[in-house]
């Protein structure tokens, strides 16, 4: 069994493409779905151009709605203000950064939005509305590729783990994880993978109960 309360699906334009039509926001609501984090921005000129019309229709369902800004390498702080221009949020809206590797061109070596840049995307973000964003990262790129350490403004962010395994093991910056995504890509031993409405799309559950999951994304 999934540990946890399993009530939070992340999304992007990709799901809604696999699908071959909008997500059915009503149907992953009654499959047991809370809370929705949805890909708004990337680096500092790429918008999903389905985010808006998702967070309607996810709100419309009575679902929390969640944003996350995929970084990379460039100045964190304006990553930061094109990601809180695009999301515009009010205090209801979950707020992270996906901390990932990518590769910008075949052949090329993958690449990772450097530790201090994302130390600054963060304490923007802190700023801005008062409050430290989530931090979603595997725990070899956190501890080997970026360093982060208890002392890092990222050790302040709540920890979104990315971890296909049974067990989540947790980076040295963070004490505990509150999302945990257990599965992507149709990955990983636990199970389910899909979602009605949503189909096979990352899913992630939350080290607690509803209330705190409230709690949690301001409500």
């Amino acid at each position: 069994m999934v540990p946890g309360l399993n009530a939070v699906i992340d999304l992007s334009h990709h799901n809604q493409e696999g699908l071959g039509r909008p997500i059915d926001y009503d149907s992953a609501r009654v499959d047991g779905v809370a809370g929705v984090i949805y890909k708004a921005t990337q680096g500092t000129a790429m918008r999903d151009m389905t985010y808006a019309d998702n967070r309607s229709a996810a709100r419309a369902a009575g679902l929390m709605w969640g944003a996350y800004h995929f970084g990379t390498v460039g100045d964190g702080v304006a990553q930061a203000d094109f990601f809180l221009n695009t999301v515009k949020p009010d205090d209801d809206t979950l707020l992270a950064l996906d901390l990932e590797d990518y590769v910008v061109k075949k052949g090329a070596p993958p690449r990772l939005m450097p530790r201090e840049e994302a130390e600054r995307f963060v304490a923007r973000i802190a700023e801005q509305t008062g409050r430290f964003p989530g931090v979603y990262t595997r725990r070899n790129l956190a501890d080997d590729a970026l360093g982060i350490t208890p002392a890092s403004e990222l050790a302040h962010c709540w920890l979104w783990l990315a971890a296909y395994s049974s067990k989540p093991k947790l980076p040295a910056a963070w004490a505990d994880w509150a999302l945990w995504q257990y599965t992507g890509d149709d990955l990983g031993p636990l199970q389910p993978h899909a979602v009605s409405g949503a189909g096979v799309c990352d899913r992630d559950t939350f080290n607690g109960e509803l209330p705190a999951l409230q709690a949690l994304w301001g409500h």
